[in-house]
């Protein structure tokens, strides 16, 4: 039997047959090597939150986290970023995340972490960091397919490094074409675009000025909108779009309230005849000098001006994002809302919570507030963008992440901005001691 030849008909089923059993045993050996990697974190307390389609929102049933490393570089942000990044005005000794993120140029990443669902890359910037958790994850799970997995911040610097100040309008076309092709070329596929630096308006706005860095003053219109154009531009290439808004922070370097455009609602607000909303408007002192202008963050009607400005950008452009970042309270000192906290306490009287707590309460309405606002135009995705420092997070800027990821109606997704390298000389800010200390958040 063995002496007479096999059939070629034969000879081709069998090794057919044989082709198929090695192809199969190879994926199940591969599939297996890749679970191997992942591993589950349930983010919520007494239950889970997970984002399970790109844009859920924050649910209570289980939920995929992951993150995704940065480069090996070890960054420490400060002021001298080559990509225009700025320090936080209150940030300490251990250094935080710089806003920064040009398409053109690779950065570090940072981690995003899904509120609800699986967690991406956001490419450039810093972050903040809340929760005093730092148990460690084994693996990580791969991120499944969604259209926000990897994005990349563009902000006001950034423009106004490629000079953006006088430009018209076809040469700032030309810019966002070059700055979107840039992106799309290295795999990104949401564009974070800053458009409200200081309480201001890379758009038409009947809320906020026009931004001082398009024309060099601030209210003047450049005769287009940058806004428009950068939606248009995106989502012709493909992309998703993220608007970027800074809601309190009206100026980080002067305390002269004067410098602002006449029609700067913090401007009207505290010269306007009412002294009633004098205080909406705060500034920050150093030394006795003024050194920056906030909105107050306890006062309804602050809020409701910012929440409309973010229901404007909804209702006008088709941004498929809201995102903030890591700017709430701009110090820790007592004195900046201690006439709003007396006033609280009084009427709150043996239920009055602690000034920290308080003040985390005021940023919880207002983020709450701003979810609400992204989701009643349509189903824009709503995001928070906090410093790397999670114990800073929660006890210095007031940003309760840890609820926001663990509470229904808050966030859509978080993306931690850790800037730091493995081999950060503080171990503590090394981008896999923060990313793990995010990812065990519960």
């Amino acid at each position: 039997m063995l002496d007479r030849p096999v059939p070629k008909r034969t000879a081709l089923i069998i090794a057919s047959i044989i082709f198929a059993a090695i192809y199969t045993v190879c994926s199940v050996i591969f599939i297996c090597l890749k679970s191997s990697k992942s591993s589950v974190l349930s983010a919520g307390t007494g239950s889970s939150a997970s984002i399970n389609s790109q844009y859920d929102s924050f649910s209570n049933s289980s939920s995929t986290v992951s993150g995704v490393t940065s480069s090996g570089s070890d960054i420490t942000p400060d002021s001298s970023s080559g990509l225009g990044g700025l320090v936080s005005s209150n940030a300490d000794s251990s250094a935080e995340g710089t806003e920064s993120g040009t398409a053109s140029s690779g950065e570090s990443s940072s981690g995003t972490v899904s509120s609800g669902g699986t967690s991406s890359g956001t490419t450039s910037s810093g972050g903040t960091s809340t929760s005093n958790s730092s148990s460690t994850v084994s693996s990580v799970i791969p991120p499944k397919p969604q259209s926000f997995s990897a994005s990349i911040w563009i902000s006001i610097y950034d423009l106004a490094d490629e000079g953006i100040q006088g430009m018209n309008r076809e040469q700032f076309v030309s810019l966002i074409n070059r700055m979107f092709d840039n992106a799309k070329s290295i795999g990104v596929d949401s564009v974070i675009c800053q458009v409200r630096p200081n309480g201001d308006a890379l758009y038409k706005s009947a809320y906020f000025p026009y931004c001082r860095y398009l024309t060099g003053t601030e209210g003047l219109d450049p005769g287009y909108d940058p806004l428009e154009i950068m939606v248009s531009a995106a989502h012709s290439k493909g992309l998703k779009i993220h608007a970027w808004v800074n809601p309190y922070r009206i100026s980080s370097t002067s305390g002269d309230i004067n410098a602002l455009s006449a029609s700067n609602p913090a401007r009207v607000w505290r010269n306007d005849s009412d002294p009633s909303n004098d205080r909406n408007v705060l500034t920050t002192t150093k030394d006795g000098k003024a050194t920056g202008i906030y909105y107050n963050p306890a006062i309804t009607e602050v809020q409701n001006l910012i929440v409309n400005g973010i229901r404007e950008i909804c209702q006008n452009y088709d941004v498929d994002g809201i995102h903030i970042d890591d700017y709430f309270y701009p110090t820790t000192a007592t004195s900046f809302d201690d006439i709003e906290y007396a006033k609280y306490k009084a009427s709150a009287g043996s239920k009055a919570m602690s000034l920290a707590n308080w003040r985390k309460e005021n940023v919880n309405t207002l983020v709450r507030k701003l979810y609400s606002a992204a989701k009643s135009t349509g189903n824009v995705i709503f995001g928070v963008s906090p410093a790397a420092n999670i114990v800073r997070c929660v006890g210095e800027l007031y940003a309760d992440v840890t609820k926001w990821m663990s509470t229904a109606g808050y966030i859509d997704y978080i993306a931690p901005q850790i800037y730091y390298g493995y081999n950060n000389s503080n171990t503590k800010y090394r981008y896999t001691a923060l990313l793990n200390q995010w990812m065990s958040l519960k």
